[in-house]
């Protein structure tokens, strides 16, 4: 398996071959975005991609290569993420040119809040066939993960038991049954004049309430942006779910992204980008 940072001589050839296209007549560029280097543009004259390379064993994943391709070939299909190129092992899909890469200010920006709330709306309405989404399994394998040689101080400790306490709130209320990205950050849209989501390693069959309270916590909304969503999602109709519920799932994305963090660190996975992760994210927990 490739380093997360290093794209081998060996993958490229792979990949190449798998393009129908000679590795010397490739020009690959590391791609920036999410909290490791590990997509890389491939460009020549007979097409250009963007290749993604595996997590490594021991970091915390959610969907399975296969469900994940499967996933992106029907998405693709729908316009709704860049068309995939089917491939063994790395994922490869179609470069998306001219793209603005949004960071969480551009989230937040009204009119984004309203384009953004209009695709959720059509992704939520694509067809899956992912497990469905277990908040207490999730909360109690990263919180796990996160212990593993590394002792959590107090503050991590109480954050923990609070994670579990929401998470097994959210299960016994919940009932998956929509496609959900799960992983909402900023790096994750793409904007061509059209908004394109990316990377659905976490994708799950949940409520749209996730999504939601993922966009939200990811990008930082204050209450009139989260009012705007709401509304602009719901299309002015009253949502299924009370503020406190909505409140209380925002809290746990930002505690499950939190632990999801601090087992990477466990994993051997440190880096810069990690470290202030988890210092944003206890910034706004605390």
């Amino acid at each position: 398996m490739a380093m997360l940072t290093d794209l081998s001589r060996t993958d490229l050839e792979s990949l190449c071959n798998t393009l129908g296209v000679s590795a010397h007549d490739v020009a690959v560029t590391a791609l920036s975005g999410g909290l490791y280097e590990r997509s890389y543009r491939l460009s020549s004259d007979q097409g250009d991609w963007v290749a993604r390379l595996p997590i490594a064993v021991g970091v915390p994943c959610g969907l399975e290569f296969s469900a994940e391709q499967r996933l992106l070939s029907g998405l693709g299909a729908a316009g709704l993420t860049p068309p995939i190129v089917p491939s063994e092992g790395i994922l490869i899909t179609r470069y998306v040119s001219q793209v603005t890469n949004w960071c969480a200010a551009d989230v937040r920006e009204p009119s984004n809040i309203l384009r953004v709330a209009k695709r959720l709306r059509d992704l939520h309405q694509a067809a899956h066939d992912l497990p469905p989404f277990r908040a207490i399994r999730i909360a109690e394998d990263y919180r796990r993960l996160a212990e593993n040689g590394r002792r959590l101080t107090t503050e991590q400790r109480d954050w923990g038991r609070e994670m579990l306490h929401l998470a097994r709130a959210y299960d016994t209320e919940s009932s998956p049954a929509t496609l959900c990205h799960n992983d909402l950050v900023a790096a994750n849209i793409l904007d061509d004049g059209q908004l394109w989501f990316i990377d659905f390693e976490y994708a799950v069959c949940a409520e749209p309430i996730l999504d939601l309270a993922s966009l939200v916590s990811m990008n930082d909304f204050d209450a009139t942006q989260q009012a705007c969503l709401i509304e602009t999602y719901y299309q002015s109709a009253a949502p299924p779910f009370s503020m406190k519920k909505f409140a209380d799932v925002i809290r746990l994305t930002g505690l499950i992204s939190l632990f999801w963090a601090l087992a990477v660190r466990c994993a051997g996975r440190e880096n810069v980008l990690v470290d202030r992760f988890v210092e944003k994210l206890a910034a706004v927990l605390r």
